[in-house]
């Protein structure tokens, strides 16, 4: 009979009593611990509960008190104190007692993946999000564009900075101090933006824009001349130049044609270079002698041939003198001249 009293014992499984609070979760690593789950709608105190193991030391249960309490449809974890070496990290069998040491829940381990009630969680608030804009920066804001000319008159402004600019309490102003007070105006980081007007610049004569910021120092200006009105066309900034060119409002602005003047080149001289003569030698003449005694031929006897008439006297012929004479000086002549050129 003793017997199968004990083997009753033994064998029957234990009872679990009907409880909302169940074990939900556990941590068999460092920091260990386990989770309760109270699926009730009502907050529950533990006060009198308890969480053992299959750990025969007692040292390492867990005694609730009147201060561990679980909010209703919530979750709770519970540690013995110790980081580690409480629950077995190669498997363990975790055991819940309420106040009357009822077997109220156990959870056995390593198990699948558990298929308790989910453990509620909090929806997590969004990260805020940091405003980088720069609020009147020191430097980065020029005038780009601006409309003198229509009903809505316009300037455009351009952020070359790497972030979002606000432009507070800047202002522009004309010739005749008439001013136009900006409040605020945002510009995007490398873009453009536009501040509208009416009835202030000059639209028919020679005017100035002046942008201040709010520390009234001047940021950018510009004087434009009279006697550019047209709607379809705005003074725009290109590579720091002004020109009367067409509009584009809130976009990079058109290219500034600039037509510059051909200068014709100066022909250069042509040097033309005169030779130097070269002195002509005139060579020596070494005059002929004049021969003044010319015989006069004998005829003879014996020829047969008498020249002139034998009746006549003789007379003597100077014609070959002459030319002797004549050629001696033509040839001794350029000698005479040479030589009184260089005295």
């Amino acid at each position: 009979m003793l017997f199968i009293l004990l083997f009753l014992l033994f064998s029957i499984h234990p009872v679990f009593a009907e409880s909302s609070i169940k074990i939900n979760n556990y941590s068999a690593t460092s920091p260990e611990y386990v989770e309760l789950i109270n699926n009730s709608l009502e907050e529950v105190n533990l006060n009198g509960w308890s969480i053992k193991d299959d750990n025969s030391s007692t040292t390492d249960d867990i005694f609730l008190s009147s201060t561990d309490t679980i909010l209703a449809n919530s979750t709770k974890k519970f540690t013995n104190g110790k980081d580690s070496g409480w629950l077995n990290d190669s498997g363990d069998t975790i055991y819940l007692y309420d106040t009357s040491n009822n077997l109220i829940d156990k959870l056995n381990y390593p198990i699948p993946t558990p298929t308790n009630t989910p453990t509620p969680t909090n929806t997590p608030s969004p990260t805020p999000t940091i405003d980088t804009t720069v609020i009147n920066p020191p430097s980065g804001v020029k005038l780009t564009e601006f409309m003198p000319y229509s009903s809505i008159e316009w300037i455009e402004l351009y952020n070359s900075n790497d972030y979002d600019v606000k432009l507070v309490a800047w202002k522009i102003e004309d010739n005749n101090a008439h001013t136009k007070n900006i409040s605020e105006l945002l510009i995007k980081a490398k873009s453009y933006a536009v501040f509208e007007f009416s009835a202030f610049l000059n639209n028919s004569d020679s005017d100035k824009l002046i942008l201040y910021n709010q520390d009234q120092k001047i940021i950018d200006s510009y004087q434009y001349p009279a006697g550019k009105s047209d709607l379809e066309k705005s003074w725009s900034k290109n590579n720091d130049n002004w020109c009367f060119t067409v509009t584009s409002k809130n976009q990079t602005n058109n290219q500034c044609y600039i037509i510059t003047p051909t200068t014709t080149p100066t022909a250069t001289p042509t040097i033309s270079f005169t030779p130097t003569p070269t002195p002509i030698e005139i060579p020596s003449i070494e005059p002929t002698p004049i021969v003044t005694n010319i015989p006069t031929p004998t005829p003879s006897s014996s020829s047969g041939i008498i020249l002139g008439d034998s009746d006549k006297s003789t007379k003597r012929n100077f014609l070959p003198i002459i030319l002797i004479f004549g050629g001696a000086i033509l040839l001794i002549s350029p000698a005479i001249i040479s030589k009184l050129k260089k005295s």
